[in-house]
């Protein structure tokens, strides 16, 4: 499912419900550089799914969770026997733990790539993660 605003799943090739679902959850850049860089591979055995969200969005943890789990349950109608794979990399790591401590039924495995467990704790990052949201649509995308 994907929306042109807002929260949402994009299909990283053409949709497979065939095959194994992946969601990936990026970093705080929100960028899916990491799995660009090895999409190829994972195309050839998954339906692989973005999770996407706007840079001006300030939803809350359990808010990015809970439409996390919309969304895949969204999916899930279309093959419900079908695994599912969630894979977070740094700020989308904790995404990650936070979805599956609540569900975790609905998945199959979970994959962890530099989760960002102590963010809190990084005066920088939380610094960072405040000024990118101002920064200029190009420069943000860069």
């Amino acid at each position: 499912m994907q929306l042109t605003q807002g929260i949402h799943l994009s299909a990283v090739s053409e949709v497979r419900r065939h095959l194994p679902l992946l969601v990936f959850l990026p970093g705080m850049d929100g960028s899916d550089l990491s799995l660009r860089q090895q999409s190829e591979e994972l195309i050839s055995v998954f339906d692989t799914r973005c999770f996407c969200m706007p840079k001006d969005d300030t939803t809350d943890w359990s808010g990015l969770a809970n439409r996390l789990i919309e969304l895949i349950t969204e999916e899930q109608k279309y093959q419900p026997d079908r695994p599912i794979y969630l894979c977070g990399e740094s700020f989308g790591a904790c995404l990650a733990l936070i979805a599956i401590s609540h569900y975790p039924h609905l998945f199959d495995r979970l994959v962890l790539i530099n989760p960002a467990s102590s963010f809190s704790r990084q005066i920088w990052s939380s610094l960072g993660a405040t000024a990118v949201k101002w920064l200029p649509d190009p420069i943000y995308r860069f």
